[in-house]
């Protein structure tokens, strides 16, 4: 590879050995090329010319080349594909025979490729491992560039720290390279998640490198944050991003994450209650945030999203946000001033940050001056920050800044990335460079009426063309009377010929040519005297990040009050009461927030009810409709009472949980190796594992991917276990109604039901749910519903007839005594049924469907076979026996 190389081919391997596991940007020119695999790659995936240097010699080396100004869209395509991007700029200009310096100035990558007009919050996160007397401890410090702040937490095993990375959505994970058996670990995360996972190492002396880095004189100014082995996560966080970005961090602020803070929401429950994306379409638009997320700005929605994946614990935290919304409830007038300025605001904490991680913009600074102007030229957004009692030094801080910035930038219209964007008056070097190199006009006209009065030439032209700057030019019947006025004693009249054109001659003097190297000048000057300023700008920002954080975590708190505020009330949202000292969860009238938002305009969402304390309550009948839906509705309630939001119910009571636990649906999972009913388990043992008597846990179907024996011996079972020895709240929906018996075994488990209304012609599925249970599943019922062929369904109904007559047969005795003790325990229910008969019966009659009747000739063909299977000896029958029974039996059938 390395053979009969170049000096510039050379210095492309030996930095692509530095940067192994990244794509090499080679600057050559006004070119970025890339090399051999690089080369082959990126011909494959940016579909751009692959051809060959030296291509005609005896090594040919594959090529592939975009202009340096497009590069950005060709690097944002491979960092989405999960590949790092090295760029290696020319840092000394070209001299003959000599070879131009080159080295990487930044390593883009997942993390760092973030564009200003995204809201997301984009984690990096470094992972660690300790031993402490004998015990293993694993650690993690991540971080988000956008907001500013570091975060430490440490876990006491890897399922708890591989649990946390999948919930903060980590986009880049360093792993150290002291972690034992790595390789392992970083399958098992990229099995779990889509991050790009990089191999690094910490720094020698982490204690030294953190002062350096925090620029602190001790590292307990972050107390616990860095303890306990947590500093070596951090210093290995900062040590690769100082690497990869080539600049240190400014280290603001970092978070001990304590896990009692919050209420546990971990990823499975995440995924299965659809916070952030929904099953349908995998889109956020169907999801609970993409539903109440109606903030105005990509800031504030980044903390609508934190919110929701860190619901409080603490019942001041969820009152003082809650009393904020209550607050803009309220006051619809003052709802539309806030919202009407908040809508020119962009996003204050990702403009700061790429002004000081990336190339300082004056474009930028134009935004954050707009931001700030909304802000401070406002009467309403200033009354609302001394409302909540924001920081009056932050405020005052953040004034001044506006000024300066009004002070220093030309206005909006006159802004642009190139040069020249100081404003007049602001520095005087500015404006004497600004002069000579903008106001030069003057002076060449001055010149060229110099010209016109000495030689009596009307026409006379002073041009410009970029290759060969300022000269005079003339038609060709002026050029003998203007030579007659050259004077080599005068540099204004010492002219020389420059070019002989058809059209013309032109000419310059000393005297052009030294006003052109001095607007030439002027113009190098001050575009570098501007960039000066701009990098001292970029120094004090950073300076000032927290203040720029604080001050934009104060708009947030307005933003997501009045924008939440405005939602509940225009979706009848109630306020929720947190139930600190009872047990018991009461919502009247609950809805589900998504579904409700997507019905039909002609169509309403039907309501249900929910009381319940630390019990269990199993949702029986039938195999479908509404049962999920009221599940996932309740624990949504709950958890958005925890985040301090409304709520869509009538009323709603809420019982403070410590953990939110939700387990909808399962599938097979090949990166885990783990079929649809070992995820199953897993996740029901997370849940066994995890949940106290306060948390709230939703199973929607246990055991469901099993046989039926399997099932109910496990969901009996797990259901007394959880009744036992955990006591937390619990809903489970099922269509097996063999588990209603359990009621009247244990008190904290109770039957409920999805109200259907059953006649001889047809059955009609209401979407309430009632104290009541199911004897039976209706899944023909729903079969017939969702277009099943009828002769499927006639046979199907005829094999459902003789297995409840042979599995059943000695269990309906007890059944009906149950039922009949129910019947006498829930009067006033079953006269609530017997009220809505005349709704159903005209649904019925409304609908005109047919009914399906049993074919009696094919009942009465088939009571032989019956007969003969009913007279079979099993316990004595071979299994080639067995075998042989069925086929005669089939043909028969």
């Amino acid at each position: 590879m390395t053979k009969k190389l170049t000096p510039a081919m050379q210095q492309y391997v030996d930095i692509k050995k530095k940067y192994a596991d990244c794509i090499l940007f080679f600057r050559l020119g006004d070119f970025y090329e890339v090399f051999w695999e690089d080369a082959t790659l990126c011909h494959s995936l940016l579909d751009i010319v692959l051809t060959a240097k030296n291509k005609h010699g005896d090594n040919p080396i594959p090529m592939a080349w975009m202009p340096y100004h497009s590069a950005e869209k060709y690097i944002a395509k491979l960092v989405s594909l999960g590949y790092k991007v090295a760029i290696a700029e020319q840092m000394s200009d070209p001299i003959p025979w000599q070879i131009v310096q080159r080295s990487v100035q930044r390593v883009i990558t997942p993390w760092t490729y973030v564009e200003e007009n995204t809201w997301d919050i984009c984690y990096i996160a470094a992972i660690t491992q300790s031993f402490f007397e004998h015990t293993e401890h694993f650690h993690c410090a991540w971080w988000d560039f956008s907001l500013g702040e570091f975060y430490t937490q440490s876990f006491e095993n890897s399922e708890s720290l591989q649990k946390h990375l999948l919930a903060i959505q980590a986009s880049e994970i360093i792993i150290d390279s002291q972690f034992v058996d790595k390789e392992s670990i970083q399958q098992r995360i990229q099995g779990y998640t889509k991050s790009l996972c990089s191999i690094y190492h910490t720094p020698h002396d982490v204690h030294w490198f953190l002062l350096q880095q925090c620029k602190v004189q001790t590292l307990q100014s972050f107390g616990k944050a860095l303890e306990w082995g947590r500093d070596i996560a951090m210093s290995l966080l900062l040590h690769y991003l100082h690497a990869t970005q080539q600049q240190d961090i400014r280290v603001t602020r970092i978070h001990y994450q304590r896990p009692h803070d919050f209420v546990l929401l971990d990823d499975i429950t995440i995924k299965n209650l659809e916070i952030f994306q929904s099953s349908y379409e995998s889109s956020q638009k169907y999801s609970l945030f993409g539903v109440i997320n109606t903030c105005i700005t990509h800031a504030w929605s980044r903390l609508l999203q934190y919110c929701l994946s860190h619901p409080y614990k603490n019942p001041q935290h969820i009152a003082q946000r809650s009393q904020h919304i209550a607050y803009f409830f309220e006051q619809n007038e003052k709802r539309q001033l806030v919202s009407k300025q908040l809508k020119h605001m962009s996003d204050i904490p990702r403009l700061c940050s790429l002004f000081v991680y990336k190339k300082p913009s004056p474009v930028l600074m134009s935004k954050l001056r707009r931001s700030l102007w909304c802000v401070f030229e406002s009467d309403v957004l200033v009354q609302e920050l001394a409302r909540i009692q924001a920081d009056t030094h932050i405020i005052q801080t953040n004034k001044e800044f506006y000024w300066h910035l009004c002070t220093m930038f030309v206005d909006d219209e006159d802004l642009t990335n190139e040069s020249w964007f100081i404003r007049q008056w602001f520095d005087s070097t500015i404006d004497e460079l600004s002069k000579i190199a903008f106001r030069s006009d003057e002076l060449l006209l001055d010149y060229q009426q110099e010209l016109v009065t000495c030689s009596g030439i009307n026409n006379i032209k002073i041009k410009y063309v970029g290759n060969q700057w300022y000269f005079v030019e003339l038609t060709p019947k002026d050029t003998k009377q203007f030579e007659l006025c050259f004077d080599t004693a005068n540099e204004k009249f010492d002219f020389v010929k420059r070019q002989t054109l058809k059209w013309g001659q032109r000419y310059t003097s000393p005297y052009l040519e030294h006003m052109q190297e001095k607007i030439l000048e002027a113009k190098q000057q001050l575009s570098a005297h501007e960039q000066k300023i701009l990098r001292d700008l970029q120094s004090r920002i950073a300076d000032m990040l927290h203040i720029f954080f604080d001050f934009s975590d104060y708009i947030a708190q307005i933003d997501l009050a009045s924008s939440h505020a405005t939602y509940a009330f225009e979706h009848n949202f109630c306020a929720p009461t947190l139930q600190t000292n009872k047990s018991t969860t009461h919502l009247l009238s609950a809805r589900h927030p998504v579904i409700e938002r997507f019905l039909p305009k002609d169509q309403d969402f039907i309501p249900n009810d929910l009381d319940i304390g630390h019990d269990t309550h199993i949702i029986t009948w039938p195999n479908m409709w509404w049962k999920s839906t009221f599940l996932r509705q309740n624990a949504l309630i709950v958890l958005m009472t925890h985040c301090g939001l409304r709520v869509p119910a009538k009323q709603a009571n809420v019982c403070l949980v410590d953990g939110i636990f939700a387990r909808v649906w399962s599938g097979d999972v090949i990166a885990k190796n783990q079929s649809t009913f070992m995820t199953e388990m897993i996740e029901v043992a997370n849940i066994l594992h995890n949940a106290s008597s306060n948390s709230f846990v939703i199973f929607d179907e246990l055991g469901r991917w099993t046989s039926t024996y399997d099932w109910l011996a496990l969901t009996e079972s797990i259901l007394r276990y959880i009744s036992h020895h955990i006591g937390c709240t619990t809903l489970v929906a099922t269509h097996y109604h063999e588990l209603i018996a359990l009621a009247d075994e244990i008190t904290t488990i109770k039957n409920f039901c999805v109200w259907v209304y059953e006649t001889d012609k047809d059955v009609i599925f209401l979407k309430k749910i009632i104290a009541w249970w199911a004897n039976k599943s209706y899944g023909i019922d729903v079969a017939k519903l969702a277009w099943i062929p009828e002769p499927i369904l006639v046979q199907a109904k005829q094999l459902l007839l003789w297995l409840q007559e042979d599995l059943h047969k000695n269990t309906q005795k007890s059944f009906q005594e149950s039922s009949q003790e129910h019947m006498h325990k829930t009067p006033q229910t079953q006269k609530e049924i017997q009220q809505t008969g005349l709704f159903a019966q005209q649904t019925i009659e409304a609908n005109s469907m047919k009914t399906n009747q049993i074919n009696k000739d094919t009942v009465s063909k088939n009571e032989k076979i019956i007969q003969e299977i009913q007279a079979l000896d099993i316990n004595n029958l071979t299994p080639l026996q067995a075998l042989q029974t069925l086929v005669l039996l089939q043909k028969k059938i």
